[in-house]
């Protein structure tokens, strides 16, 4: 999913954020958080992977607005250490 954003885009990927959408069903809000895969200035990418109603609605919403907002961690690029501070390996888990 390829989100556009008005005004500047500040999120980097590995930014953790909320995602939000109205079920065009019952009219209940969707919301879940999601991690940016990819960032311009003017907009982001996310990774969804369709399992379930919320998802598949996300996956169907070209052209409907869709709201988000917080970051909840860092880019996982700025919380990996160097080689200059002796990590010789880095390993990653990601559940979800």
């Amino acid at each position: 999913v390829m989100l556009h954003c008005k005004g500047v885009n500040d999120y980097k990927p590995g930014h953790v954020f909320a995602l939000e959408l109205d079920d065009a069903e019952d009219g209940s809000v969707l919301k879940g958080p999601y991690t940016i895969s990819r960032a311009t200035p003017d907009s982001f990418d996310v990774l969804i992977k369709v399992v379930g109603k919320k998802t598949e609605a996300f996956a169907a919403a070209s052209g409907s607005p869709i709201r988000f907002g917080g970051k909840f961690h860092v880019p996982i690029v700025e919380g990996v250490r160097h080689k200059e501070d002796g990590v010789k390996r880095v390993v990653m888990i990601s559940t979800g």
